[in-house]
């Protein structure tokens, strides 16, 4: 089944106005996109996959998105898949993925995506990012103002830290804490081994996932407390689209969620919204999806 998918996205891909680009990072390396380009348009969405995707992983929302008239750049991070092979720009290569990243190094990708479309002469553009991929636009945008940006669209965003202690149970506490003092040491790097967990990661990236301090907690939705204090620093409207069918948000009433969200972000006209029958990845809601995108931009 996921190999038809993979060759209708190609066979869509060959009806379209596309092309594969090599963008490069501030700091050396080469990252794929792909890139639809709809002619007479000044408005691109740059496209963020989340936690292990790639920039194929949610090809029937990207789909959508043109569909309504966005051109869009979907970039593969540093931190796509498990593992991968990201090859320098003078050559070499490093074996990062989302189970060896650093996180914060997302700005760096994010930043060269923005680039790539500036220079290819959008005047305005939104930066969308599903799952994980939220937490990057999140924390992009807390650390970055652009004029050029002028929305984010936050898909099934979630609690990295509330979905860490539903599935790892017990083992949870003692591996945020091995991990956070491994990484202490210097081993951040090193793979966390045993049968722990369901796929490779390391320390640091553990860590980093599930740490109430990290950069990488912009949607803290296990702390009913929280002032969501990454997102109180975006300055530009926000579009929070949710499921209540989204699995990780487990017992959690995903009302109760939405009106958390909505008290804490400030600036207008965001906009907090749960879609009826949507599940983590928009599976059969992804016209709907790109049309409430398209309308609020509107």
């Amino acid at each position: 089944m996921v190999g038809y998918f993979n060759h209708l996205f190609c066979v869509i891909c060959y009806l379209m106005k596309y092309s594969v680009e090599k963008i490069k990072t501030r700091d050396g390396l080469v990252l794929d996109g792909l890139f639809f380009n709809l002619r007479n348009r000044n408005r691109a969405i740059l496209f963020i996959h989340g936690f292990p995707g790639n920039f194929r992983s949610n090809q029937k929302i990207i789909e959508a998105f043109i569909g309504v008239g966005f051109a869009v750049l979907a970039l593969n991070t540093r931190g796509h898949d498990i593992l991968n092979i990201t090859h320098k720009e003078k050559g070499g290569y490093r074996v990062l993925g989302s189970a060896m990243e650093r996180f914060e190094d997302c700005v760096l990708d994010i930043s060269a995506g923005v680039g790539f479309l500036k220079k290819k002469g959008f005047k305005e553009i939104l930066l969308a990012g599903i799952s994980s991929g939220a937490d990057k636009v999140g924390y992009y945008l807390s650390q970055n103002g652009d004029r050029a940006i002028i929305a984010a669209i936050f898909i099934s965003p979630g609690s990295n830290i509330l979905i860490g202690r539903k599935e790892l149970g017990k083992d949870f506490q003692g591996l945020l804490e091995e991990s956070i003092e491994m990484t202490r040491k210097g081993f951040g790097l090193l793979p966390i081994l045993g049968n722990r967990l369901e796929f490779p990661i390391s320390y640091q990236r553990f860590s980093s996932l599930y740490s109430e301090n990290s950069s990488e907690n912009v949607f803290p939705f296990h702390n009913k407390k929280t002032d969501f204090k990454i997102l109180a620093k975006i300055k530009i409207p926000i579009l929070i689209l949710m499921g209540d069918k989204d699995k990780y948000f487990f017992s959690k009433n995903i009302k109760t969620i939405a009106n958390l969200l909505k008290r804490n972000i400030k600036n207008k006209p965001s906009r907090v919204e749960v879609v009826r029958g949507a599940n983590h990845s928009f599976e059969n809601k992804e016209k709907e999806l790109a049309e409430k995108v398209k309308n609020w931009i509107e």
